[in-house]
C-alpha cells in the first residue's frame, strides 16, 4: 500500500541523507587537515595563531596537585598477591643487584652511538626537568659535547649509579575525553623526560639483544600496532568470506603501565645487555 511505499522511500532518503552528512564531514575534516599542514609548512606564524585559538576553546579543569600525589602513591603501593614463582624471581633480581654491588665494570661507549642518539632526538618538543632542549644536543654535537655525554653515560653504566634528577619527569594531566570529572583516575598523565635520559635510553637500547615474541607488533623495529590490526582484520575476513563463525576476545589491563612489575622486567633484562655482561 501507499504507507509501506512511503516508509521505504523515507528509509532510503534517510540513509542517503546520513551518507551525505558523513561525506561532508569527512570532506571538511580533510580540508581542515590540509589547511593545518599548509600553515605549518608555509606560514608558521599563522599556524601558531591557529593553535592558540583552538587551545582557547579547550576544556580546562583545575585539580589539586595533592590528589594526584595520593592517587599514584596508593596505586604504586597496592598490595598485590604474588605466587611463589614471583617471589623466586624477586629474590633472583635482588641477588643480581647484590652481586653487582660496588663493582666497576669495564664499559665502552662508542662516540658514534652518542652522535646517532643526538640525531634521533625529536625536535620542537617540550623541555624536561633539566631545561635542556633536544636542539642543544642536535646542533651543538661537537666532539667535546659528545665526549662529555659519553663520559657521563659510561660512568653511570660502569658504576651502576644514576643521578636522582635524571629520572625526574614533568607530568601534565590530560582529561580522558571530554570529561569534567575531578577524579584522578579520569586523567591521563603525559610525562616529559629529561633529554639526557632519552639519550641514555637510546644508547642502552643499542646494547640490548632483542628477543621479542613473534606475535609482538608494538615497540619493535619495522612493525607497529597497525600490523596487528591488519592481522586481526584479515583473519576475520578469511572466516567471514567462507561463511564460518569467528569469535574474538580482547583483554585490557587497567593501569598496565603504571602497575608494571618492575622486578619482573629487570629479571627479563638479565643477560640481555651485551656490552655489560649482565
Amino acid at each position: 500500500n501507499r504507507f509501506e511505499i512511503a516508509l521505504i522511500l523515507w528509509r532510503i532518503g534517510k540513509k542517503a541523507f546520513v551518507d551525505r552528512q558523513k561525506a561532508l564531514l569527512e570532506e571538511a575534516k580533510s580540508k581542515r587537515s590540509i589547511k593545518i599542514d599548509d600553515l605549518y609548512r608555509f606560514d608558521k606564524t599563522q599556524f601558531w595563531k591557529f593553535c592558540k585559538k583552538e587551545r582557547g576553546s579547550a576544556l580546562h579543569i583545575k585539580m589539586a596537585e595533592i590528589d594526584f600525589v595520593n592517587y599514584y602513591k596508593n596505586l604504586f603501593s597496592a598490595d598485590l598477591s604474588i605466587s611463589k614463582k614471583h617471589k623466586d624471581i624477586e629474590k633472583c633480581v635482588e641477588k643480581k643487584f647484590e652481586e653487582l654491588g660496588d663493582q666497576v665494570l669495564p664499559v665502552t661507549v662508542d662516540k658514534e652511538h652518542i652522535k646517532q642518539a643526538f640525531d634521533r632526538l625529536s625536535l620542537g618538543k617540550s623541555v624536561g626537568y633539566d631545561n635542556m632542549c633536544a636542539e642543544f644536543y642536535r646542533y651543538a654535537s661537537e666532539t667535546s659535547v659528545i665526549l662529555v655525554v659519553g663520559w657521563i653515560i659510561r660512568e653511570m653504566l660502569s658504576k651502576g649509579i644514576i643521578p636522582s634528577d635524571l629520572n625526574v619527569s614533568l607530568i601534565t594531566p590530560i582529561p580522558k575525553g571530554k570529561t569534567q570529572s575531578l577524579e584522578a583516575s579520569e586523567f591521563r598523565p603525559i610525562s616529559v623526560s629529561t633529554t639526557l635520559s632519552l639519550i641514555f635510553e637510546d644508547v642502552i637500547r643499542n646494547m640490548i639483544v632483542l628477543d621479542t615474541h613473534c606475535n609482538q607488533f608494538g615497540f619493535k623495529a619495522r612493525t607497529s600496532t597497525k600490523h596487528a590490526f591488519l592481522v586481526v582484520r584479515e583473519t576475520i575476513e578469511f572466516y567471514a568470506n567462507r561463511g564460518t563463525p569467528c569469535w574474538s576476545a580482547s583483554l585490557d589491563a587497567t593501569k598496565a603501565f603504571d602497575k608494571l612489575w618492575r622486578k619482573g622486567l629487570f629479571y627479563k633484562l638479565i643477560g640481555k645487555i651485551l656490552k655489560l655482561g649482565h
